[in-house]
């Protein structure tokens, strides 16, 4: 499945450190049982190109990557805390571990059909009452563990609304326009400090559902943490069943 979406980021996923918002085009591809793609490209402050980041699970293994840097800007981008090894056996455990969860809950969300390799099992919880209806309220874990928790409208039977628990990651990006040779890694990145992400809950919001290519899927998606909108998505295109190339999920 591939999906393009247009992201309106606050503070949360993508912080400049001038605290302004980001516009993003974000692709994402998935093929199952256990193949996840997000390339997403930014726009920098003034209008200037971003680069392009990605990041893949490839069943058991992921990476990461930033493509198409600006020519004569120098680009830091911290997703984590300083002095973190992206070649650290633990941290790349840790990242596959988060893009398997990502990539399930994205399949949730416009699904609601995950793969049955990953042994997702859904436990309905009860029902939730606003002044627009009523909604089942189901629960999806894997080995015990809830992983995403759902709303169903009652009368649609589509989702309205779904919430989950992860860390509050936040994104420096620091550009620099270079003259001569870059500046040593270390110097660029030594005063971008970023404190550990901390958990909290999620919900996500969803409004003007559309067809595309068989797929029923919202239009919008608004995310909120601690009652404030961190990011939303304006779904533009999805297409089902697309054509992938050989190596489509290797770096």
């Amino acid at each position: 499945m591939d999906i393009d979406a247009d992201e309106h980021p606050g503070d949360s996923h993508a912080r400049l450190k001038t605290e302004m918002w980001v516009n993003r085009e974000v692709e994402l591809d998935m093929e199952f049982p256990d193949k996840f793609l997000k390339a997403e490209s930014m726009e920098l402050p003034g209008g200037m190109p971003g680069p392009t980041m990605l990041e893949a699970l490839n069943g058991a293994e992921s990476w990461r990557d930033t493509r198409n840097v600006p020519t004569g800007a120098h680009i830091v981008i911290r997703t984590g805390p300083p002095g973190q090894n992206e070649n650290d056996p633990a941290v790349q455990a840790a990242r596959t571990k988060a893009l398997r969860a990502q990539f399930l809950r994205t399949v949730l969300l416009y699904t609601l059909t995950p793969p049955a390799s990953f042994g997702v099992s859904w436990e309905y919880v009860g029902e939730a009452e606003a002044p627009d209806g009523k909604a089942w309220i189901l629960d999806a874990k894997v080995s015990g563990a809830n992983l995403l928790r759902v709303f169903i409208d009652q009368k649609s039977n589509l989702p309205v609304m779904a919430a989950y628990r992860g860390p509050h990651a936040q994104m420096i990006v620091r550009t620099q326009r270079l003259e001569g040779p870059a500046p040593a890694k270390g110097d660029l990145m030594k005063d971008a400090e970023m404190p550990k992400p901390r958990e909290v809950e999620f919900e996500l919001r969803f409004s003007g559902y559309s067809m595309f290519g068989g797929l029923l899927v919202p239009r919008t998606i608004t995310t909120t943490v601690e009652g404030k909108i961190v990011e939303e998505v304006e779904i533009k295109s999805a297409k089902v069943n697309p054509s992938y190339k050989a190596g489509k999920f290797r770096k």
